[in-house]
């Protein structure tokens, strides 16, 4: 709340019957359901609507395709150099927006993992995470940061994200770049491709769309998740897709065992509400 005193939070206390166990929800990996929201309810769009997202985020898909194509390469174990990779991350987040939370998130764990400042381990001696370093990451990296958050804009190239990791924390600087070529590598594969994928042999470039949702449905779902900001979207689609969403969530397993009202807390960080249960009224 520093960045927003005019805010006033609203904090609920749950206090369930017996212990349950911690769990939570990772949105980097949302986007199958995503995309098959959009399949299912993509008749509420009219045609103009559909052949431009299409069209966005093909062209989005192949302007990275060459770096898509270089995470692979490094996910299947030939590391390239790790300068190059984090210059050629931060260009294609524009074309891919997805690509910037990846590399923040990657970013927040090495900072958070890493810290060894007197301040992290007072919060560590809490049991708690010290995720001000990330927030400090984010706010320094871009302009209006600390007021609207949009990690789409995220994308430092090697020599601006050594300068930011120097000032948070100058002794995490020296690994951050080999940690980023090897976790965010390892993500794109986990995140964008199909199980059923062999991450050494699959390329997006000169990949069609069609074979692209059937192959990379998570990259391809993230992408139509974020293009749909954009478009008009008529209020039934909006709503007939957050409703499917809703239960997709919570007949996958995503949402079982939560407390009815709320997913678990990120420590020190968002959550959000989330009503998944067909009976609640």
């Amino acid at each position: 709340m520093r960045t927003k005193p005019s805010v006033t939070p609203m904090v609920f206390e749950i206090t369930p019957d017996a212990p349950i166990r911690s769990k939570g929800i990772d949105y980097l990996h949302l986007g199958p359901i995503h995309l098959r929201t959009y399949l299912r309810y993509q008749s509420f769009l009219t045609p103009a609507e559909n052949d431009r997202l299409g069209c966005a985020v093909l062209a989005g898909l192949r302007a990275a395709g060459p770096f898509l194509d270089i995470a692979l390469h490094n996910a299947a174990g030939h590391a390239t150099s790790a300068p190059k990779f984090i210059d050629h991350l931060a260009a294609a987040v524009p074309a891919v927006p997805f690509l910037g939370y990846l590399y923040f998130e990657v970013l927040s764990e090495y900072l958070m993992l890493h810290s060894t400042a007197p301040e992290t381990k007072s919060y560590a001696q809490a049991g708690e995470l010290n995720n001000w370093l990330c927030k400090r990451l984010a706010f320094t990296a871009v302009k209006g940061m600390d007021q609207l958050f949009d990690l789409a804009l995220f994308n430092p190239c090697h020599h601006r994200l050594i300068q930011l990791i120097e000032g948070i924390e100058p002794a995490l600087a020296p690994g951050v770049a080999e940690y980023v070529r090897r976790r965010l590598s390892h993500l794109c594969a986990r995140t964008m491709l199909h199980p059923s994928q062999d991450t050494a042999s699959f390329t997006f470039q000169g990949t069609d769309l069609g074979t692209l949702q059937q192959a990379a449905p998570g990259l391809v779902g993230q992408m139509v998740f974020r293009e749909m900001r954009y478009l008009p979207a008529t209020r039934s689609y909006t709503t007939a897709s957050r409703k499917q969403k809703r239960w997709k969530c919570g007949t996958t397993g995503i949402m079982r065992e939560f407390p009815p009202l709320s997913t678990e807390p990120f420590p020190k960080g968002r959550w959000a509400s989330v009503l998944s249960i067909p009976e609640q009224k």
